[in-house]
């Protein structure tokens, strides 16, 4: 399985989610998807070095992640897939990227207060898109 953990999360990589996590599920590396921090360079580094050592971070933007999809999906490594919002998880399916079948759990972990979001829980505020 090339993914085994799929996460909701507007602090994309952090600490707690990767070593909370890489506890209960296979992990040999961490895909963070989010086209604005993988276009700003000094905060794609930022999140690559949250992943702790020897796992490998990966930020890349929807569009690279479709283009690499069927590389990913056949690896015989285990990868977090993870995104700052639930509307980049239906671009990449979209984008043909079918992480369902690969994994067909999602974990949503804090999504912030924002314009226009409904708060749905304590750490989770959601807007209609």
């Amino acid at each position: 399985m090339a993914i085994s953990f799929i996460r909701v999360d507007d602090r994309i990589i952090h600490g707690q989610v990767v070593t909370r996590w890489m506890s209960e599920r296979k992990c040999d590396g961490v895909i963070a998807v989010d086209d604005p921090s993988a276009n700003n360079p000094v905060l794609s580094k930022v999140l690559k070095a949250a992943v702790p050592k020897p796992l490998k971070g990966f930020v890349m933007t929807v569009d690279k992640t479709g283009q690499k999809w069927e590389e990913i999906a056949k690896s015989k490594k285990n990868y977090f897939l993870i995104v700052k919002t639930p509307e980049t998880l239906v671009k990449l399916y979209e984008n043909g990227s079918d992480f369902i079948s690969l994994c067909p759990q999602l974990n949503v972990g804090p999504m912030s207060a924002r314009e226009n979001a409904q708060k749905i829980g304590p750490n989770a505020a959601v807007t209609p898109e």
